[in-house]
């Protein structure tokens, strides 16, 4: 989870917690579900957007604190000796739009319509086509321009300026959405749900192992990945 401390327009402070584990055995589904009754879902998908937005009025740097395996502060040190209770400077990242958190990574949307990620990156979360972990932002692989951004535990979503989804890290449990489970280091589309293919999506949301997407408030969730509580409301395809 990432916060912003109230009342300070040049400077954010950023904290990761960590996420639940949730139990191995699962029922996904493979690619995209419409989930056409979900209004009240939708609707506050379509206002809350997938992302916690900063101050973007001038440029500011961004702050991270406490533990700092992987180096998931971004502030270019790694280590459980290295973690602090006082803020660090994420380095680099100084036009942030909107940050968003995973179990041990995160993400940045800067001011370009690029994104950025550091920390863990064993499952590929990063999305630079590596599994390298890193002690301070690295560029996903994609030139396209985003929106949004949302993190689950070990995976990355991002919204394109075409309404467009595009998904990487983890894919044990589907949660990428492209019809397979095959870890991904570098960005792939989400698959079409039947002959519709993804895309006007306006809104996107990350959970542990599964995803959201919402067109609009009157359009529903379109949902997929791990199902093993029924968290998509949906029967497995």
């Amino acid at each position: 989870m990432v916060r912003q401390r109230a009342g300070a327009p040049t400077a954010t402070v950023s904290w990761v917690m960590a996420t639940r584990e949730r139990p191995t055995q699962t029922r996904a589904l493979t690619r995209p579900s419409q989930r056409s009754s979900w209004r009240s879902v939708a609707s506050l998908l379509s206002r809350l957007g997938s992302n916690i937005r900063a101050d973007s009025s001038r440029a500011a740097p961004w702050f991270a604190g406490g533990d700092n395996n992987y180096g998931k502060l971004g502030g270019g040190t790694t280590g459980a000796n290295t973690g602090t209770t006082s803020p660090v400077i994420v380095q680099g990242l100084t036009d942030a739009k909107a940050i968003v958190a995973g179990n041990e990574h995160t993400c940045a949307l800067k001011g370009n319509s690029s994104v950025v990620c550091w920390g863990k990156n064993s499952e590929g979360q990063l999305g630079n086509e590596s599994k390298m972990s890193a002690n301070k932002p690295v560029p996903i692989k994609s030139s396209l321009k985003f929106t949004a951004i949302t993190a689950g535990g070990h995976h990355s979503c991002a919204l394109t300026t075409a309404n467009s989804v595009l998904c990487w890290g983890q894919n044990l449990y589907y949660q990428l959405g492209d019809n397979s489970n095959i870890n991904r280091t570098a960005p792939v589309s989400v698959a079409a749900v039947k002959t519709d293919s993804l895309t006007g999506i306006k809104a996107i949301f990350g959970g542990y192992r599964h995803t959201f997407a919402a067109r609009s408030k009157t359009d529903g969730v379109i949902a997929w990945g791990d199902n093993s509580y029924d968290q998509l409301a949906a029967s497995p395809t």
